[in-house]
């Protein structure tokens, strides 16, 4: 009798802990979303975070799009229409050296466009270290220069 509780208790402790396991999936393991699979992106940069925001809001989004430079034109090889035209929850992409993106480029999320043309961006890793969330305002003027990836 005393090995038969035995082994059930160490059954239950097995299964207790693949329960946590699975709770608690390791920093390097890639993050499963809704619709997109893993999340495949750096935590705490841009496209983690855009890939994030897509999948909270039920939008699809590429999980190996690579460096945000490359968003729009990997974007439109994967059938995604791509242009200047902002709309919320759109992807806004910035090439590399524009627009006050790096070498990698930018990408962020489409909150809100304004009457006036302006957008609301959220977004991550922009003008601050990884993981920084922020909201800015892009004029009009500047819609215009980056792409849009719905």
């Amino acid at each position: 009798q005393q090995a038969a509780e035995a082994a059930e208790q160490a059954a239950a402790e097995r299964a207790a802990a693949q329960q946590a396991a699975e709770e608690q999936p390791a920093a390097a393991t890639p993050v499963p979303s809704a619709s997109n699979g893993k999340n495949y992106y750096s935590w705490g940069t841009c496209a983690w975070y855009v890939f994030e925001k897509r999948s909270s809001m039920g939008m699809s989004v590429g999980n190996m799009w690579g460096d945000a430079k490359n968003w729009a034109s990997n974007a439109q090889s994967a059938g995604y229409s791509v242009n200047n035209s902002p709309s919320v929850g759109a992807i806004m992409q910035a090439p590399a050296y524009t627009n006050g993106s790096y070498g990698q480029g930018h990408v962020a999320i489409v909150e809100r466009v304004n009457g006036d043309g302006s957008i609301l961006v959220s977004e991550m890793q922009f003008g601050g270290g990884l993981g920084d969330k922020n909201t800015r305002t892009i004029s009009a003027s500047q819609v215009s220069s980056h792409n849009f990836i719905h």
